[in-house]
């Protein structure tokens, strides 16, 4: 809260400051937290004035007063659990992928972190019907492995499965990121698309996924450690 001085709102005149400054009252919030009928005895200043002062200046400097339904509907249009297209994983997460936080799948190579984060796209794309915004640093995105999966988890004809893997399609963009510059340009991107809201792709975008940000780290560490003269084994040694 900013100190109190004569003109910060018109019913803050100079006797009044002045006063004010003698109960030791120099900043909106040590005037907003005053008993008021104590500060016009001791002042001599009105209860009406000073009921008026702080109407004006709770108008002007305090937040606007919201319940704690409203917040909690607020939150409800917000949030959203997606699935990630594993029941069993589902439960684990209590109910899947929760918008509004970062989710971080690690593993050891090979065991599927690729096909969860295809997945979880194929899912929001296809079942919930949103967008999907996918970084891929170490190529392992193909069309032909995302049909695979769209077409695992429809059990339609196979011409309905084709119309439901380029809808599919339609609701993911993609975007090639092998290095770490490229990837923090990305990002910066798709923080800035989604404050303008210009491109309509962003205004249904509902998850983002990187895979991988181990891909562009090994890569700079690399980098860094050649050009130290030193080397990364490939193996940890004992």
């Amino acid at each position: 809260m900013p100190e109190l001085r004569v003109g910060l709102c018109p019913a803050l005149t100079k006797s009044i400051y002045d006063s004010l400054r003698e109960q030791k009252l120099k900043t909106v919030n040590d005037f907003l937290s005053a008993d008021l009928e104590n500060v016009s005895t001791k002042s001599l200043i009105s209860y009406r004035e000073l009921r008026s002062l702080r109407r004006v200046l709770l108008l002007q400097f305090a937040s606007y007063p919201v319940s704690g339904c409203d917040v909690y509907e607020q939150m409800l249009s917000s949030l959203a659990i997606l699935s990630t297209g594993c029941s069993c994983l589902d439960a684990l997460l209590d109910g899947g992928i929760y918008t509004g936080e970062i989710t971080e799948v690690c593993g050891a190579t090979t065991v599927g972190k690729t096909q969860l984060c295809m997945t979880v796209t194929a899912t929001v794309a296809l079942e919930v019907g949103k967008n999907a915004y996918y970084i891929d640093t170490n190529g392992g995105f193909t069309a032909g492995r995302f049909a695979e999966i769209v077409t695992t988890k429809s059990s339609s004809a196979s011409q309905n499965a084709e119309n439901l893997v380029t809808h599919a399609l339609e609701r993911v963009r993609l975007k090639q990121a092998f290095d770490m510059p490229t990837l923090m340009d990305t990002i910066a991107a798709i923080k800035s698309a989604l404050s303008t809201q210009m491109d309509p792709f962003f205004s249904s975008l509902k998850v983002v996924v990187i895979d991988s940000v181990p891909a562009v780290l090994s890569l700079l560490l690399c980098e860094r450690q050649l050009q130290g003269g030193f080397s990364i084994p490939s193996q940890p040694s004992a």
